[in-house]
């Protein structure tokens, strides 16, 4: 195997025989704390618009003078969790691994139904039922009006996708790389497929002409067949690749990638143009003529068909969460604010949530952790030695007057993904590689004999 990454361009390792196991996946989302960010996608209804954020509070505020008509404390912050309407009762889920019914016109908790973990999906509701998924590594149905579970369905790792139903089946992605399609009424499970990597997806999947749209954390943009789960086709996007299932629009796919580039995609994947900002992308809104979406690198765009920029809003912090309702757009940012903007991109109103203080995010460092290990032979000769003495000075060790046993494969199959750093603990070398996620996530490799 080969590294083409910065870093490791004379490093040559196709002969080693080279172990290496992923210790930790992707959970910087599950580890934020405190603050007032805005952190679900606002729900218009009746001239109120509902939202989460991460003091805990369900927030329901006046659409016309942007001031908040009621709140409703919750046990755990929100995170993505997105509020869904069905008739009169808005739900959502917490960190504190509820799932939460809210009656609107009483103002009150309806139910709560307890799950085993933290809760990021986003709720499905389809024939009074509600799909969502948990950090149990369970996929739940609701009833809507009573909150009792109807059936649950393992998955093996963590649930933090936005589902869909179509024809009787519902779609969730879990964290061990499958994509599940499971019968809606039953429980059971109709088909899976294996992605490379987590699946995260904070959007709700892609469902049109019998295709079924799922962004992996390997990279890739699978397209399925929906009613048998057979590959199509998949995509890679980038550097870093998608995390949300792309969006359509009047004959193009819309499609966000960790590299903070925003796609137009023939439905067939070829790429039409594209359009750079320096961070990740959020939730995109195709309305007519326009492409709306936001960024973290603070700003709200607007971008024509051809994808040239027309205009930019912006905040003092991540803008992913965006609704459209009547020409004006709900924007919830990562600043404490939920702002009203017009199409044109002014600001009508904004509105501040109990705290100026922005959640706290994990560091980049603590994303993502491997380990490898290089079985040392006894046979081996003083040749040898002179072969790692070469690498330690090709990878600019020679300085430590250390002789490393050790050098490095990656389990990823894709290629310059990384860029790297090496520093040396106790005679081991430690690499740590920035990797794109929401934000920059790093990989940590421990070397083990």
């Amino acid at each position: 195997m080969d590294f083409d990454f910065e870093g490791f361009g004379n490093f040559n390792v196709q002969s080693e025989n080279l172990e290496v196991r992923k210790t930790k996946k992707f959970d910087r989302l599950f580890r934020i704390k405190g603050g007032g960010s805005v952190s679900t996608i606002p729900l218009v209804h009746k001239g109120v618009a509902y939202f989460g954020a991460t003091d805990g509070i369900f927030y329901a505020v006046d659409i016309s003078s942007g001031k908040e008509v009621w709140r409703i404390k919750t046990d755990g912050l929100f995170m993505e969790s997105f509020p869904t309407l069905h008739g009169n009762t808005i739900v959502f889920g917490t960190y504190d691994c509820n799932v939460y019914a809210i009656d609107v016109s009483e103002r009150k908790i309806k139910w709560k139904c307890k799950t085993g973990g933290k809760i990021i999906s986003s709720p499905c509701v389809h024939e009074d039922f509600v799909y969502i998924g948990s950090q149990d590594g369970f996929a739940y149905s609701i009833d809507i009006n009573t909150g009792q579970i109807k059936w649950r369905f393992n998955t093996g790792d963590w649930v933090v996708s936005y589902p869909n139903v179509s024809c009787g089946k519902v779609y969730f992605g879990s964290f061990n790389g499958f994509m599940f399609a499971i019968d809606a009424e039953t429980g059971h499970e109709v088909w899976r497929f294996k992605t490379g990597a987590e699946i995260y997806n904070a959007t709700q999947f892609l469902i049109r002409e019998g295709k079924i749209y799922v962004p992996s954390l390997d990279n890739h943009l699978y397209i399925l067949n929906s009613e048998t789960g057979s590959e199509i086709k998949r995509i890679r996007l980038g550097k870093y690749g998608p995390a949300c299932s792309p969006v359509y629009h009047d004959g193009v796919l819309y499609q966000e990638t960790r590299d903070g580039d925003l796609y137009a995609l023939t439905p067939d994947g070829q790429e039409l143009w594209r359009f750079r900002t320096s961070e990740i992308i959020g939730v995109i809104i195709p309305f007519k003529d326009r492409i709306y979406f936001g960024s973290a690198d603070n700003n709200f765009y607007c971008v024509d068909k051809s994808g040239n920029e027309l205009w930019r809003f912006r905040t003092q912090g991540y803008a992913w969460y965006i609704t459209m309702h009547e020409g004006l757009f709900y924007l919830g940012s990562w600043d404490c604010h939920l702002y009203c903007v017009d199409m044109e991109g002014n600001e009508i109103w904004r509105f501040a949530t109990s705290t100026p203080q922005p959640a706290e995010i994990p560091p980049a460092f603590e994303g993502w952790e491997a380990e490898i290990k290089k079985s040392v032979q006894e046979a081996e000769t003083i040749a040898d030695e002179s072969r790692y003495s070469s690498l330690a000075e090709s990878l600019n060790l020679s300085e430590y007057g250390a002789k490393s046993e050790y050098v490095t494969k990656s389990e990823y199959t894709n290629k310059s993904e990384y860029t790297t750093d090496m520093v040396i603990f106790n005679g081991a070398i430690e690499w740590i590689s920035t990797l794109k996620d929401s934000g920059t996530l790093a990989f940590s490799s421990k070397i083990l004999k």
